[in-house]
């Protein structure tokens, strides 16, 4: 016997965002509640109106940090790891960050509050300039 089920789904907006999602379930959990859990993620990460998905967001910053310049990520809810690397990118790089939130945030299926925010980062190195 097998040890359950696993399922991943990825979205491709019309704009050419890429989201993913995935769900891993065992012989105790029906198939259709690993199903359910990875759509809802998937649905989430799209109603967030973010450009990238809650599992790129958190990796993205480092790299946002080491940059030379202005990088700027349009993101849905910050996530818990998300907000650790801008902790961890700032204090090993002196890298400087913002994070905006763009509207209100939203009930989203399952009942979780997502929201839009944008996420700037200025790499080591860098000020902010007025625009």
């Amino acid at each position: 016997k097998g040890s359950g089920t696993g399922l991943i789904i990825v979205a491709k907006t019309t704009t050419s965002c890429i989201f993913g999602s995935s769900a891993l379930g065992n012989r105790k959990i029906k198939p259709q509640l690993t199903g359910e859990k990875a759509a809802e993620e998937i649905v989430n990460a799209l109603l967030s109106g973010g450009c990238v998905d809650d599992w790129l967001s958190d990796q993205l910053i480092l790299f946002m940090a080491l940059a030379n310049g202005q990088s700027k990520i349009l993101t849905g809810a910050l996530t818990p790891h998300t907000i650790s690397a801008i902790q961890v990118a700032t204090e090993m790089t002196k890298a400087e960050f913002r994070v905006e939130q763009i509207g209100e945030s939203i009930v989203s299926c399952g009942g979780k509050k997502i929201g839009k925010h944008i996420i700037s980062c200025i790499g080591a190195g860098s000020s902010f300039r007025d625009k």
